[in-house]
């Protein structure tokens, strides 16, 4: 098992070779389980008394995302720690990374929320990530394609509560979520990791002076 708690990460070196070796592979690798079941019993009870407030992506897509500092805070920090990093290097072979930006977000059945193909490519920032935190819904495939010949290369139902999806972030390739169905909202935290930013502790550290 791979899982982050509120005693660290815990690792086993046999399953992020098994990872690194899929991720070689499709470009792409999930993480079942990564948040540990207190973590998400914590961040259930924010999403449900959080504030939402409509973010658009101009040309790319719509979405609600939380407003909620706790939720944010605690997942930035799990998301930014050097034993996390560290393991999102060994399990894809990209690095150094030294931050994790994101947002939690929400995508509605109904509500005119969707994602079109994109690639979110920098020079600095060769990874996407997404947790699911939503314990049912319907729909919203990640789905990852070449971007010359629109092959697809994965199609990944990312629906177990805390589970984790690495994806790369290249000017090769490009990804998008498919439209959510049913009655059950889609919530995740996702964003990208970087290279070339300052740590994110580094940042709290000097800030808080």
């Amino acid at each position: 098992m791979i899982q982050v708690g509120r005693r660290g990460l815990t690792s086993d070196p046999v399953r992020v070779a098994e990872l690194r070796s899929e991720f070689c592979e499709r470009h792409c690798v999930r993480i079942p389980e990564l948040l540990e079941p207190s973590l998400l019993s914590f961040l259930q009870q924010r999403l449900e008394g959080g504030s939402w407030q409509t973010m658009i992506h101009p040309g790319i897509g719509e979405e609600y995302v939380l407003r909620d500092v706790p939720a944010q805070n605690l997942l930035f920090f799990l998301a930014n720690t050097n034993d996390f990093r560290g393991l999102i290097e060994e399990l894809t072979g990209c690095g150094p990374l030294r931050r994790f930006r994101g947002r939690v977000y929400r995508m509605i059945p109904g509500r005119g929320h969707y994602d079109s193909w994109h690639s979110d490519f920098t020079e600095s920032t060769p990874l996407g990530m997404s947790v699911n935190l939503s314990p049912h819904f319907r729909g919203g495939l990640f789905l990852l394609r070449e971007r010359q010949s629109g092959r697809v290369l994965a199609e990944v139902a990312n629906t177990g509560l805390g589970d984790a999806l690495i994806f790369r972030i290249s000017p090769a390739f490009q990804h998008r979520i498919s439209d959510v169905e049913g009655e059950h909202p889609k919530t995740a935290f996702a964003g990208w990791f970087s290279s070339d930013e300052s740590e994110f502790f580094k940042e709290v550290r000097e800030n808080t002076r």
